[in-house]
Parts: C-alpha cells; structure tokens; sequence
C-alpha cells in the first residue's frame, strides 16, 4: 500500500524463482528478471526505497521505521483517499497509536515479538454468527443454495 502492480501471480513467480532455494525472498525480490517494463519500474522502485531499511535495520528504532515507511510511502494519504489527511481520522489515530507503542521498544524484533503476544478477541472460530455479505454476493449465493 499504495498498490505497486506486484500481485499474488508475480510473489508466487519469486517463491518460484531458484537460484538457490534456500535464498531469502528479499535476495530472489532483487535478483529474478522481471519481463513487463512496468513491473520491473515497480520493483526497482521499491527495492530503492526498502533497501536502505534492510541495510541498517539493526540500528533504526521500531517507531523510526514506521516514520520513514509513512513519509516515503505518503501511507497516511493513501489509507485516507484524502489529500491533507486529518489527525483525527480513525486510521490516523491507529498508525499514531502503532507508532507510540513501538517508540517503547529498542528493536523492531522486540516490537514485533510483543505485537504476537496479542490475540484479537473480537474474531470468532463460532461458525454459527450472523453471515455479512454484499448484494452481489447474496445474488451469487442464491444461486449456489438453490
């Protein structure tokens, strides 16, 4: 986010992609040879910007990274479909949230070994719920149960 034109049939080409299997994706991301002209803009794009990250990921602070991820991505501009974002938007308050809860940690693996910690409770495994679905979708599922 924003959309980079890399889809599911371009990450399940780089799984693929075997110049040496036990390479990590990242590596394969930057070395498999990408025909469309675009998609290889794409992906130039982003190895440019994900790549000073990976470099010194050590030594960035978790709240830091998200920072930079915001600014370089324009990330808050693009969850809002707003041009000025305003501060009071939900997910405005939820990425601020997210960034203040990292600034207490000291590495991003900490950070990240503290967010799975937790469960979300308001997800149910109680199949028996109420089912929400689109117009659309009722139409189709009519049709199925029929």
């Amino acid at each position: 986010m924003p959309n980079r034109y890399i889809g599911r049939k371009f990450i399940a080409e780089l799984e693929d992609f075997k110049p040496g299997s036990s390479m990590h994706l990242y590596s394969k991301f930057k070395e498999m040879p990408i025909e469309l002209p675009y998609i290889r803009k794409n992906v130039r794009e982003f190895i440019q910007l994900i790549d000073p990250l990976v470099e010194d990921a050590g030594n960035r602070h978790p709240s830091e990274v998200i920072n930079f991820l915001r600014v370089a991505l324009d990330y808050d501009r693009a969850i809002t479909d707003d041009d000025m974002p305003s501060p009071d938007d939900v997910k405005i308050e939820n990425l601020n949230q997210l960034q203040l809860a990292a600034s207490r940690f000291d590495s991003i693996q900490a950070f990240i070994d503290y967010t799975e910690t937790f469960q979300d409770e308001a997800v149910s495994d109680n199949r028996e719920g109420v089912r929400l679905m689109t117009i659309h979708k009722a139409k189709d599922w009519s049709l199925i149960s029929s």
